[in-house]
């Protein structure tokens, strides 16, 4: 009785090693850069849902922070980067651990423009009316991910698997005890 107890821990120990990222608390950045030198961000989670009201810090290629900001309704923001050309970084961190990041590539170095409500060369986040983030406010870059039925499937068979194993464990502890009994 004791082994299939030590067995069942170690199986229990394993399944907590093993386990992955949770699908559901993923959360999904990305960019794209318009010609204007306006680079709209935008946070999601799989199913769809924008991630609103997440802090967003933008990194200029050289590490340094440009601004730091909230995500709107959507989940989006439009940033004008400050005239270095090279890779930069937007880190999203949100409430209960959820963090991603997306980077995207300034080309050209250009000087920002100041647009309504833009401090430090970070626009508000997409405006509803007026200003260069108008144009973004229809655009979206959500993706919905499709639901990953193969790994849910993969996910059960393990479990079921396992409690298939353990049930021939303690079935096999049981025959034993029947054939050779207690005097």
């Amino acid at each position: 009785m004791r082994k299939s107890w030590s067995v069942g821990l170690a199986a229990a120990l394993f399944l907590l090693a093993a386990g992955g990222e949770a699908w559901a608390h993923k959360m999904i950045a990305a960019s794209r850069v318009h010609d204007d030198g306006t680079v709209l961000l935008q946070a999601f989670f799989p199913d769809g849902k924008p991630a609103r009201g997440v802090t967003v810090e933008v990194h200029r290629p050289d590490g340094s922070l440009l601004a730091a900001a909230r995500t709107d309704e959507e989940g989006k923001l439009t940033v004008t980067p400050d005239g270095q050309a090279g890779q930069w970084t937007a880190t999203f961190t949100g409430s209960m651990g959820h963090k991603t990041e997306t980077r995207f590539r300034v080309e050209t170095a250009r000087q920002p423009t100041e647009a309504p409500g833009a401090v430090g060369g970070v626009a508000a986040p997409v405006a509803r009316n007026g200003g260069p983030a108008a144009e973004a406010r229809d655009e979206s870059l959500i993706e919905k991910a499709p639901f990953p039925v193969a790994d849910v499937l993969a996910g059960l068979g393990f479990v079921f698997g396992l409690s298939a194993l353990l049930m021939c464990i303690k079935l096999r502890a049981q025959l034993r005890s029947i054939r050779s009994p207690e005097p």
